[in-house]
């Protein structure tokens, strides 16, 4: 260990004792200090800084990667690119050039509901239901809907 004369994993680096202990099998690399602690990555002006995950088959088939080039946060799943966070806090999922503060390319789903603006909109089966009281047929009344000053225009496939 670096700081440490027991050291709790295969590597441990030690700037203060925070009283907690490592988990057997999360133990290659051990950092502690009694306050706040991190691990800092450097890289080049124009590189990327990653922390990969691999196995026999794939060395890097997950990835948390920071691109200095376009100051963008990846993450990599099964070997591609799950999610991006450019430099405007976009976040795309699936979806590499996020345009707006959530891009999904796909389809999603939201248990709950959605607020725009001051108005939440929650969907049943086969309905929408607008906070001021309207509840619109997706099938045959919702192509563009105006409420509250915002537009809400949706081509729903049930």
């Amino acid at each position: 260990g670096i700081g440490e004369s027991t050291p709790l994993g295969n590597l441990h680096v030690k700037s203060a004792d925070s009283g907690a202990d490592v988990e057997a099998s999360k133990d290659e690399l051990v950092i502690e200090g009694s306050a706040n602690s991190g691990i800092t990555i450097l890289s080049g002006a124009s590189s990327q800084g990653a922390i990969a995950f691999g196995d026999s088959g794939d060395n890097d088939i997950g990835r948390f990667t920071y691109s200095h080039s376009d100051n963008s946060l990846r993450v990599h799943t099964s070997g591609s690119e799950a999610m991006r966070i450019d430099s405007s806090q976009n976040v795309g999922i699936k979806n590499s050039s996020p345009s707006v503060a959530l891009d999904v390319t796909g389809d999603f789903k939201v248990s709950g509901s959605i607020t725009i603006g001051s108005t939440a909109i929650t969907s049943t089966a086969a309905e929408l239901n607008f906070s001021d009281g309207v509840t619109s047929n997706i099938q045959t009344q919702l192509d563009t809907k105006t409420t509250s000053g915002f537009a809400l225009a949706m081509a729903v496939a049930l």
